[in-house]
């Protein structure tokens, strides 16, 4: 039996709400994205190596967060580094900036385990 880690709680905590979120409207599907967001923030600072995709989407499309193109950016570049297989459909649609590669190879680079 394996054990999960403090990342994987987030992570599912927050693919839990996201899902929600999709099913509801006005507050209750802001509370839900809100909830998400957070979570899948505290997944990727915890470790978990599908946070940044979905941080990436939370960003990109303003999903329980003020919508960022350069945070989007930032987290689909650490995905690709990570090996993300989400990220095969799109990596020719996002451009990363060169002076963005130095902060990507150096976050994801960071191994924590919890």
């Amino acid at each position: 039996m394996s054990k999960k880690t403090l990342a994987q709680d987030h992570y599912d905590i927050a693919e839990d709400y996201y899902r929600k979120g999709k099913d509801r409207t006005g507050e209750s599907q802001e509370i839900a994205n809100d909830t998400a967001a957070m979570n899948f923030w505290l997944a990727f600072c915890f470790g978990h190596l599908k946070a940044p995709y979905s941080l990436y989407a939370c960003f990109g499309q303003g999903i329980g967060v003020k919508q960022d193109a350069n945070i989007a950016t930032l987290m689909f570049g650490i995905a690709l580094k990570l090996g993300d297989e989400r990220c095969e459909a799109r990596k020719m649609d996002v451009v990363i900036p060169n002076l963005m590669y130095a902060d990507i190879n150096n976050i994801g680079s960071v191994q924590i385990i919890v």
